[in-house]
């Protein structure tokens, strides 16, 4: 019962955090011109998962349900690498079970770091969080906001640019505010 009762406190704690760092960092960064509303609207599920082997499970049931987007919290990635791997694997089940055009995977991570950038550049911040996690969104919900690449482009750009103005520094220090 102890020991209950103390996950589901770690838990919440955890996506507390989370919920903070979408609040304060995402939104108040503007990083995702779609997170705000999905906050304010509760349109969010967040789950904390401890077991590799049942985020499937969270996967499958996702399209079904009412959420506009789910947050995976996966705390025992913490190596980046390891990371990686297990964003591979979800991947690849989501392939496997024939979901893969039906959703899209976005990535966050502590030490998130884009391919051909050096460890700590300012555009790494845009895809960091308090803790490893994933993000589901469903391909219909970006193709009826009129998501295109040329968007989806502009909204990168302007990230860079935000992230760039305020220097690694000051990005660290925000971030470990959660």
């Amino acid at each position: 019962m102890w020991r209950t009762e103390r996950r589901l406190i770690m838990e919440s704690e955890i996506i507390n955090r989370c919920m903070a760092w979408a609040r304060n960092y995402v939104v108040g960064l503007k990083l995702c011109p779609f997170a705000s509303q999905a906050l304010e609207q509760n349109a969010i599920k967040w789950i904390v998962e401890s077991d590799a082997l049942k985020v499937g499970d969270h996967i499958s049931t996702f399209l079904s349900s009412e959420y506009q987007t789910l947050f995976v919290i996966i705390p025992f990635a913490s190596s980046f690498d390891d990371y990686l791997d297990l964003i591979a694997m979800y991947a690849e089940v989501i392939d496997k079970v024939g979901y893969s055009d039906q959703m899209k995977i976005v990535t966050f991570h502590p030490q998130h770091q884009f391919a051909a950038t050096e460890i700590d550049a300012p555009v790494n911040f845009a895809n960091r969080s308090p803790f490893p996690m994933f993000q589901l969104l469903r391909q219909a919900d970006l193709k009826a906001i009129g998501m295109t690449e040329k968007w989806k482009q502009e909204i990168l750009q302007r990230n860079e640019n935000t992230l760039e103005d305020l220097g690694k520094k000051r990005l660290n220090e925000m971030l470990n505010e959660y």
